[in-house]
């Protein structure tokens, strides 16, 4: 009989801030800041291109990540956290730094560094993301970070309304990059079977 694996637990422990993580936590959001998709490419084990082309638009934004703390939980398999990265960016032309936070599913590799984990997770790794996302410390933590971020808008209208121009000028960016290229590869693929139908016919 084949043993089935035991469903992992989200039990409530605390977050705790994580120092080790902050140093790939760190690599990503300068990569990030920079546009370096290929910097996290090498951290990650996947990258669609509509995320690439997204964090490459939204670089000509971005200026800096001068505040970034990592709060972790265990994670649902051996060696794994769910990193929860508080940070504050500042944007080209202003001076106010934005709140924001974003989580991360962290795995360890065999060689004992760290990567984010971006591929395909089985359900019960889904479900077990989900359980510990709505435990009480990481609400109110994202609670915390959305009255920071709420805060800085309402005492800078300039800044939000340019908040929603970037997000607005990245969607469309990445959006006609994606039909530009799609039309790039399917141009390629009809010259590819004209050419060959013309060399089917020779012969």
């Amino acid at each position: 009989t084949v043993q089935e694996t035991p469903k992992p637990d989200p039990q409530e422990i605390s977050l705790v801030e994580n120092s080790d993580l902050r140093p790939l936590m760190c690599t990503y959001y300068n990569a990030y800041a920079y546009g370096d998709i290929e910097t996290i490419k090498s951290i990650t084990n996947y990258l669609d291109e509509t995320e690439a082309l997204s964090i490459q638009a939204m670089s000509e934004y971005v200026e800096s990540y001068p505040e970034l703390t990592v709060y972790t939980k265990p994670g649902p398999v051996e060696g794994s956290y769910l990193a929860y990265v508080y940070y504050k960016m500042t944007v080209k032309n202003f001076e106010e730094q934005i709140s924001g936070m974003e989580t991360f599913y962290v795995c360890t590799k065999e060689d004992g560094t760290y990567y984010l984990n971006e591929g395909e997770v089985s359900d019960e790794e889904l479900e077990y993301i989900r359980e510990v996302n709505s435990q009480d410390d990481v609400v109110e933590l994202y609670n915390r970070v959305t009255v920071e971020c709420n805060e800085t808008f309402l005492n800078n209208a300039e800044l939000f309304y340019y908040i929603q121009e970037v997000v607005s000028d990245v969607q469309k960016t990445t959006g006609e990059t994606l039909a530009a290229q799609m039309s790039t590869q399917a141009n390629e693929s009809e010259t590819v079977t004209e050419s060959g139908s013309t060399q089917g016919s020779e012969s």
